[in-house]
Parts: C-alpha cells; sequence; structure tokens
C-alpha cells in the first residue's frame, strides 16, 4: 500500500474494530451514538454546528460487507492514483470529493423531507467514487474485473458504475442518501480534476509567471554526464534501495523517467 491509502485503511478500520468491541462490551448501544457523532448527520451538520461530520462520517462503517467492501477498492484504485499524484494531492482529492459529496447530501436534505435531517449518512463511499471517475480519467484504458470477473476498460467500468448508481438512485428512496452520495462523489471527482489546473493557475498566479520565464530543461553533455549521474542520479537510486520506490516524490520519478528515456 501507498503511505496515505495505508493510513486511510488503518483509521476507518481502527474505528470499525473500536465500535464493535464497545459493542460488545455494551450490549450494542454504542453504534447508534457514534453514528450520531461522527456520521453526517444533516441536521446537526448544517444547523446545529457539528461540521466535523463532513470529514468524519467518511470514517464510519455500518457492516463488514461495508467496510470490506470500500477498503478493497480504496486499495485498487487509491494506490495507483497516490504513486502518479503524490500523496499530498491524493489526499486532498479524497478529502475534497468525500466532504463536498456530503455537503451536496445535507443539502439534498435540507429541501426534502424533515425526517431526512435526522438519517445519518456513513461511509468512505462518495471519496472513493471519486477516486473511480479520477482513475477512469487517468488510467483509461486499464483493465480493471468488474465484480471481481469480468474484465474491462477502466473508463467503461467507471461509466457502468455511474449509470448503476443513477438507476438505484431513481429506483427508491431506501438508500437514496447513500447513493447519493455515490454520485455526488463520482461528478465532483470529474469535476475537481477538470477544473484543478486553472484554479490552482489563477490562485498560485502560477499561469503569469509562466509568461515570464519559461524554465528549459535540456539533456546533459557529454562532459558533464557523470556529474549529473552523481548529483541527480545516484541519490535517487540510493533512495530506491533504501526506502523502494514508493517513497519516490513526483519530481524525481520525473528526473528517473527523462534519465532513462535518454539513455
Amino acid at each position: 500500500m501507498t503511505p496515505a491509502v495505508r493510513g486511510l485503511v488503518m483509521a476507518c478500520v481502527g474505528l470499525f474494530l473500536l465500535q464493535r468491541m464497545l459493542d460488545l462490551l455494551s450490549g450494542g448501544g454504542v453504534t447508534p451514538e457514534i453514528n450520531g457523532f461522527l456520521g453526517m448527520v444533516p441536521q446537526k451538520a448544517l444547523l446545529t454546528g457539528h461540521v466535523w461530520q463532513f470529514v468524519t462520517y467518511l470514517f464510519v462503517h455500518g457492516s463488514v460487507v461495508h467496510i470490506l467492501f470500500n477498503m478493497y477498492f480504496l486499495w485498487m484504485v487509491g494506490c495507483p492514483l497516490e504513486e502518479r499524484w503524490g500523496s499530498r494531492r491524493f489526499l486532498r482529492f479524497f478529502f475534497g470529493t468525500g466532504i463536498g459529496a456530503g455537503v451536496v447530501v445535507a443539502l439534498v436534505a435540507l429541501v426534502g423531507p424533515p425526517e431526512g435531517m435526522w438519517i445519518p449518512v456513513i461511509g468512505a463511499s462518495g471519496a472513493i467514487f471519486g477516486l473511480f471517475a479520477a482513475y477512469g480519467m487517468t488510467f483509461p484504458d486499464t483493465i480493471i474485473h468488474v465484480m471481481l470477473v469480468f474484465p474491462m476498460r477502466a473508463r467503461y467500468a467507471v461509466l457502468l458504475f455511474g449509470v448503476i448508481e443513477i438507476v438505484v438512485l431513481m429506483e427508491g428512496p431506501t438508500t437514496a442518501f447513500g447513493t447519493l452520495a455515490h454520485v455526488s462523489g463520482m461528478v465532483l471527482g470529474y469535476l475537481y480534476l477538470y477544473f484543478e489546473t486553472p484554479i490552482v493557475e489563477v490562485v498560485s498566479g502560477r499561469s503569469r509567471r509562466r509568461r515570464k520565464l519559461r524554465l528549459v530543461v535540456s539533456p546533459p553533455r557529454d562532459l558533464d554526464k557523470k556529474r549529473y549521474i552523481e548529483d541527480q542520479i545516484d541519490p535517487i537510486l540510493d533512495k530506491i534501495n533504501a526506502s523502494g520506490i514508493e517513497s519516490l516524490t513526483p519530481r524525481e520519478r520525473d528526473v528517473l523517467r527523462r534519465f532513462n528515456e535518454r539513455q
């Protein structure tokens, strides 16, 4: 596992085991309290100031099957994305889509039947469906196995998941909020990646600076090749030997890739 995915899995599984242990000791009275305090209850999160619930609901799960599938999909699509993006960008995306999905559900509940304001929403599925969208956009031709059996290109599998969730959402209200979180996470994941670069450039002013200064990276001359290897490549190889290739930063991976291409 990559570092951020490992941390998220440990947090979710740790909270789930603690919840089950407290349930055994108390005769089953802890789970409703945890769901009401850490789960996303629209009435509390929007109107009572329990804003932390937009984050903590991602770590609460209701059953063994629920957490098993969520952690499996988090590992399956999260690790390749974290390797490509780096941990910081991965976590920013995970929490951005997860929190966004929770806000969408709470706002829909606000204009729906009053009883919906008190239904706890739990689970990391909203963020994970956002990761599905990102995986389909980043690795569109990678083969994944739908239902662990049927091979399908990632772009088509993601579309299939989205259609299924929309159909379920339209069929009935029994799991409406959970399904709405899935659909919202997927849509927000797509929009996040689509608008991420322009927004970052506007906020940081990077596009304006880029027009003023262009950094040109040229291959080292033969006379400087030995020094280039000693200064740039050898430290990266030492880091791989010491901590594994997953420890490399995106910049180090890019340096190594460009050096291999020139070779």
